[in-house]
């Protein structure tokens, strides 16, 4: 119930900010761009929503439904026309896999030629006025000039056909590998899972290694269609006399274990022919490129899973240097370490203020809100006030601080012009250094200071009795925000003058208390208690 109560709250100081969810859609930007498009592009061969009829968006479910099926069967024919070529096209031995492949990849041709067929209908994004481009006939001639088209045209023409009579089937088996030509979509699949899984650790891993695993994959089929055009498949067996192990009769797993070691940089055996071993040197040459790639690829894809870790561990390797160089005593060392280690435990971030800094002034206010919703629930202070933009505004104002057990937060007779108000964190208060009380979660201290234009002394000591965030409030905002809202500020000020009252009331553990403040009031340095029940803001 409490937590509804917050929630209820933060929506209803946040729709001081920003318009909800129910009265406007929370549009992403290719939606607004949209919108735009459509007020700016009606026409009389329009239909009413101001898109020509024949145009598709690309945000329509049934395209996006479309898109999935053509990127399984894209992933399908990438992955399985490479073994067909090599291992089971006119093998006798696997007739029904020849033909269920040979069937399956035709398919998977037939839909990558709708989709070049869709493209001339879908809308894209213009960059030169950030608008969906709706007219047709610049969707099309669009289309014409992108080398895209021209691939994927090439990429679904059966050419093996034409030639599919022929006895050699080496060349049947080269104009298969035209899907090849598609494997630029592959890539435009890859970015989008990357953005869906931007806060992945496992996924920046698991890319390297399935695009590592695709690479063996494809060089092994290679492997054995070069071997088997120059007959040297079972050469070992017949000629050299070599057995294998009776039960290594995988030739797909031979060939894997090959290409593994080839792309490694690792000696091969069984090359014996000029054209095997001009195959292998130039893929160990790719396969030097590809390493560079895949070791830069895996150190990204480990540090992704450390990357918290290792921006404190260079946080702290740089707070190290610091403290060094400035021959800090050792009992000071430790307490950094300990403050920094707390910061990093509750924010799991060192550069929260960096991350606020580069956003709107809308979204910084929304932020601050939903940071200081516990206090604007729990704190009578700010259930006191009923003007939802005074409170956003207060809350952009309020700073947070955080302070280690025995650290002073204000000391007894020093000048003060900031209330402190807990979020998380216990502290007790000390007059004339006997504690006098404890203040904890969503209690407020130092009031008095807001209270007076002219300065103020500190009636008592506050001390963090734990590891404490603190937020405070300094007078000149909080008094330009009460004269601003002089409603707000009445209901504010009856809030204080409550706590106050309870300050000065009498009890034996608020005894010390109500002497220092009868003392100041005598000697000018504090208001006394008329002027704290009925103060005025000028």
């Amino acid at each position: 119930m409490k937590k509804l109560e917050s929630k209820k709250m933060f929506d209803q100081h946040r729709n001081s900010i920003r318009a909800s969810s129910d009265d406007v859609a929370m549009l992403s930007f290719y939606q607004s761009s949209l919108n735009k498009t459509l007020l700016s592009n009606r026409n009389s061969t329009s239909d009413k929503t101001g898109i020509n009829k024949y145009v598709i968006l690309p945000s329509s479910i049934p395209y996006k439904y479309f898109n999935y099926l053509n990127g399984l069967f894209l992933i399908f024919v990438l992955v399985c026309f490479p073994p067909y070529a090599a291992f089971y096209f006119r093998n006798e031995m696997d007739y029904q896999m020849e033909h269920f492949f040979e069937i399956a990849l035709y398919i998977g041709d037939f839909i990558a030629l709708i989709d070049i067929i869709l493209t001339f209908f879908v809308s894209y994004p213009n960059r030169e006025n950030n608008l969906l481009e709706i007219k047709l006939k610049v969707i099309v001639t669009n289309q014409l000039h992108t080398y895209g088209f021209y691939t994927n045209v090439i990429s679904i023409i059966p050419f093996e056909l034409t030639v599919y009579n022929n006895e050699e089937k080496g060349w049947i088996q080269i104009l298969m590998f035209r899907r090849f030509l598609r494997f630029h979509k592959l890539f435009q699949i890859t970015t989008k899972l990357d953005h869906y899984f931007i806060q992945s650790k496992i996924w920046p891993a698991s890319k390297v290694f399935l695009f590592l695993a695709y690479a063996v994959h494809c060089l092994g089929c290679f492997i054995y269609m070069i071997r088997d055009a120059e007959n040297t498949l079972n050469y070992e067996a017949h000629v050299l006399g070599i057995q294998r192990h009776p039960n290594d009769q995988s030739a797909y797993a031979i060939v894997m274990y090959d290409a593994l070691l080839t792309i490694l940089g690792e000696s091969v055996d069984g090359v014996y022919t000029a054209s095997e071993r001009l195959f292998f040197t130039m893929f160990m040459l790719l396969g030097a490129v590809f390493n560079a790639v895949l070791f830069g690829q895996v150190a990204l894809a480990v540090t992704s899973f450390q990357r918290s870790s290792l921006r404190y561990q260079e946080k702290m390797a740089d707070v190290f240097e610091h403290m060094r160089s400035l021959k800090l005593p050792g009992e000071v060392q430790t307490r950094v370490n300990h403050f920094y280690d707390y910061m990093w435990n509750r924010n799991q971030c060192l550069e929260v203020d960096t991350f606020l800094n580069e956003l709107s002034g809308t979204l910084q206010a929304e932020i601050r809100l939903f940071q200081h919703r516990e206090l604007i629930h729990n704190v009578n202070f700010f259930k006191a006030i009923k003007d939802p933009a005074c409170v956003v505004k207060l809350c952009l104002v309020m700073k947070s601080h955080f302070y280690l057990p025995g650290d002073f937060i204000v000391k007894e007779n020093e000048y003060g012009d900031e209330m402190f108000m807990i979020a998380s964190g216990s502290c007790e208060v000390l007059v004339r250094g006997k504690a006098v009380r404890t203040f904890s979660e969503n209690d407020f201290f130092g009031e008095i200071a807001l209270m007076k234009n002219e300065k103020v002394r500190r009636t008592a000591t506050i001390r963090a009795t734990g590891y404490s965030q603190i937020v405070s409030l300094h007078k000149p905002e909080f008094l330009k925000l009460m004269r601003e809202y002089p409603e707000s500020a009445q209901a504010v000020y009856k809030v204080m003058n409550k706590q106050i009252s309870g300050y000065v009331g009498g009890g034996a553990a608020n005894k010390d208390f109500k002497l220092i403040l009868k003392e100041r009031s005598a000697s000018g340095l504090e208001v006394n208690e008329t002027e704290i029940r009925s103060p005025t803001v000028s």
